[in-house]
């Protein structure tokens, strides 16, 4: 038994150190002001939020957010993009913190009800800025994004047009994932490539 015990704290131990020696993805690169032509840069609740928005071809026929899975980011959406522009629909696509070109520190690990307000915030300001209301917004979810949107549509219900999952990830909040998530290694095991 004492033998197992040593081993598990040993095997703890490296992977507790062995991230900080891999070099992460984005010291290895440097990012750039505008990753593509569509982004955009929105700082809410001091968290900088990178998402990219595409205009409806032709008449406005809805409005769609597309949130990402664990481990993915706006370019997780690539291929659905321009049907959904095509059909007219006006379409964001958003890193969540910590994922993609969004804030990665340790404040921005939200639960999925913090990450469906800051995202209901996101969505106000480009209705804003666009003139784009009226229409209730569809949230499409990919897996942990499935969580975040399902938060969203009880969040605000009457801006919810539909709720679409793509193998949603739905599960009830736990404050122990996020104290997981803070964990400095944990954080650094995310970078690596």
């Amino acid at each position: 038994m004492r033998k197992l015990v040593r081993a598990v704290i040993v095997v703890l131990v490296i992977l507790s150190v062995l991230p900080y020696l891999i070099p992460t993805r984005y010291s290895l690169l440097k990012l750039p002001e505008q990753p593509f032509p569509e982004s955009n840069c929105v700082r809410i609740d001091d968290t900088l939020l990178h998402y990219r928005l595409w205009e409806p071809r032709g008449a406005m026929q809805g409005k769609m957010l597309m949130v990402h899975g664990f481990g993915g980011s706006t370019f997780s959406w690539r291929h659905n993009v321009e049907p959904l522009t095509n059909a007219g629909y006006l379409v964001v696509a958003v890193d969540l913190p910590g994922f993609g070109f969004s804030d990665r520190s340790a404040r921005d690990v939200y639960g999925q009800s913090e990450r469906g307000a800051l995202l209901w915030q996101l969505l106000e300001l480009i209705e804003n800025s666009r003139g784009h209301g009226g229409l209730g917004w569809h949230l499409m979810g990919h897996s942990m994004g499935g969580g975040t949107v399902a938060a969203m549509s009880t969040q605000e219900p009457a801006r919810t047009a539909s709720v679409i999952f793509v193998a949603g990830a739905l599960f009830p909040e736990s404050r122990r994932i996020n104290v997981l998530m803070v964990l400095p290694p944990v954080q650094r095991w995310l970078q690596v490539p």
